[in-house]
């Protein structure tokens, strides 16, 4: 960058040139030693860096090699363990056994009975062991008559009354009705 020199003094303008000259004169060295340092080559501790830089790369793929072996070993030993629990927890017990081994037995000497008789033969095992998962759902609703029974039926047929007791009148109305229709049936019956 150019000044305009000429409105300073002599003095000043000696000054400026003479550190302009040293300027230069770092610039020239700084030329210097990066040509010097360009053909000079590497250092022993650039070397020495390099040497331990590479041996450093080689320990970290050898690591890493390492890494993912003993990974999968470990990957392998999970899932060994895991179809061990598998195994234990979804197996068949002795008595689970005996008892289809039974079920299989007895299945047969019915089928031996019902062909000599000439009659329709049994389920084999699986479907006995299918309709006993079957039948042990939720039991079915009631029936409207079982219904109308528990709310107001008495075995001799009369409806409920607190002058004719009935051992199922307060299982009946303890059990069936709400505390609102106890208290409405109870009205009805003493009328």
């Amino acid at each position: 960058m150019s000044h305009n020199t000429a409105a300073l003094t002599l003095t000043a303008r000696n000054k400026v040139a003479q550190l302009g000259e040293a300027i230069s004169r770092q610039r020239a060295v700084i030329k210097r030693e990066e040509a010097v340092n360009k053909e000079k080559g590497e250092t022993y501790k650039c070397n020495r860096a390099r040497t331990t830089l590479a041996s450093k790369k080689i320990k970290y793929e050898s690591l890493e090699a390492e890494y993912q072996q003993k990974k999968a070993q470990l990957e392998a030993e999970i899932e060994a363990q895991e179809e061990i629990i598998w195994n234990e927890t979804h197996r068949k017990s002795a008595t689970v056994i005996g008892a289809e081994q039974m079920i299989e037995q007895y299945t047969k000497e019915l089928n031996d009975i019902y062909t000599a008789n000439g009659l329709m033969k049994t389920p084999k095992l699986q479907e006995v062991l299918e309709t006993s998962e079957e039948t042990s759902e939720e039991a079915p609703e009631p029936s409207e008559a079982f219904k109308v029974f528990m709310m107001d039926g008495r075995q001799d047929g009369l409806p409920m009354s607190t002058s004719r007791p009935s051992y199922l009148q307060g299982t009946a109305w303890g059990l069936c009705l709400t505390k609102e229709d106890k208290a409405k049936r109870y009205k009805n019956s003493e009328s």
